[in-house]
């Protein structure tokens, strides 16, 4: 936690993974200490993926998403004639299902893994059948479809530096994706995705989206409101306003250039120890010639 911490990185949205619908996610800060602390808001949204999850099938996984939704409003309806057993067999697990009401308020967003472009297709059609906020994380070939995202008002959250084709459905990665997306008037956010170990990188991901094409502006919203607006907690998380959460970082430069660092991170208005076990480690072992002198 510190180690991402002092790099500038104040919050974070965690969730489980794996499978059509792997759960709810939280806000977090990244405060030191109690792990009850950190905990800032839960089910900020929920977490699924398309592409083969289910049967190894994209008709199959699409097939199962809608039932599940189909199912969830269906429990709400017939709550209790199911719970005196009185209706058929459900897709899921009622307590499953319950935590999909949000969803289907619109209250919360699904995100959605969605890398090929079909699968994204398949969450805008999904997104305007069901009525739901839809989120689309990685969306490696979104590009090709960038006008259709902007639209229908569909936030896409992207790791930019993830160019070359981790499987058969990010062949059409290319590194201007984030600018593509935010010319055409998407609302883009990026992030570490998937690689909570590297979340001090969100700044040179931001660097390279620039680097290809993507306004420096643009890309500074992108790694912090646009990833609140996205969530659904820009009234209290994204921005310097007056009655926001008081997370702030001051930067000895441009934060996107390798050269410089964060030089004081705030959260919840509070400076936080810039100190972590790896900047214990530089200091113990910067002066090789001198450790070695100690072990004569």
């Amino acid at each position: 936690i510190q180690v991402q911490a002092i790099e500038g990185v104040t919050s974070a949205a965690v969730s489980p993974s794996g499978g059509l619908l792997a759960g709810q996610v939280a806000l977090i800060d990244l405060v030191y200490g109690d792990r009850a602390q950190m905990v800032q808001r839960r089910g900020v949204a929920m977490r699924g993926s398309l592409g083969q999850v289910v049967a190894g099938s994209r008709a199959a996984t699409l097939a199962k998403l809608r039932e599940v939704l189909d199912d969830a409003r269906f429990l709400r309806s017939r709550k209790g004639a199911h719970d005196r057993r009185q209706t058929r067999d459900l897709a899921a697990h009622p307590r499953d299902l319950e935590a999909l009401y949000p969803v289907l308020d619109r209250k919360v967003p699904l995100t959605l893994a969605a890398h090929r472009e079909t699968d994204i297709a398949a969450a805008l059609e999904l997104a305007a059948a069901e009525k739901l906020r839809v989120v689309i994380l990685g969306g490696s070939e979104a590009w090709r479809l960038r006008g259709e995202l902007a639209a229908a008002k569909v936030p896409v959250i992207v790791y930019p530096s993830h160019n070359l084709p981790g499987s058969l459905d990010q062949l059409g990665a290319r590194l201007d994706n984030a600018a593509l997306l935010s010319d055409a008037g998407v609302d883009v956010g990026i992030a570490c995705l998937g690689d909570a170990h590297n979340l001090r990188n969100q700044t040179q991901e931001a660097g390279i989206a620039v680097a290809y094409g993507m306004d420096w502006e643009k890309a500074l919203t992108a790694v912090t409101l646009a990833i609140a607006r996205a969530y659904g907690v820009d009234a209290d998380y994204g921005s310097v306003a007056k009655g926001k959460i008081a997370n702030l970082v001051t930067w000895g430069g441009d934060p996107f250039e390798h050269a410089h660092f964060a030089e004081q991170v705030y959260v919840r208005g509070a400076a936080i120890s810039m100190i972590s076990r790896q900047t214990l480690l530089r200091e113990r072992y910067r002066d090789l010639e001198k450790i070695r002198r100690r072990g004569r």
